[in-house]
């Protein structure tokens, strides 16, 4: 008698949209100074937001992205790889960019 305990391990192939979006955040180059000045701007106005005005930003604000890119570079760190400020700043456009 066989019996099976939840799904089957299978997973599917992931469609074009996924692979297009890891793509990218893996293999583009972003090369736009003002993309870079964007992002620091965004960096400035998202500690801005959150240290001085404590504000929930309802509409999804690009700052929304900025916890979770933190602790990748967190990991990474502790993982022995360098994360600079550059990388916050691509992974803060590759994010907005999504």
């Amino acid at each position: 008698m066989s019996s099976t305990h939840g799904e089957l391990a299978h997973r599917p192939q992931p469609d074009k949209v996924l692979q297009d979006i890891a793509n990218y955040v893996h293999n583009y180059k972003i090369d736009s100074d003002l993309a870079y000045e964007t992002a620091r701007l965004c960096l400035i106005d998202t500690i801005g937001c959150t240290k001085v005005f404590r504000t929930n930003n309802i509409g999804g604000h690009p700052s929304d992205n900025l916890g979770a890119i933190l602790a990748v570079a967190d990991w990474l760190t502790r993982s022995g790889k360098t994360f600079t400020v550059h990388d916050l700043q691509e992974a803060m456009i590759k994010a907005h960019e999504i």
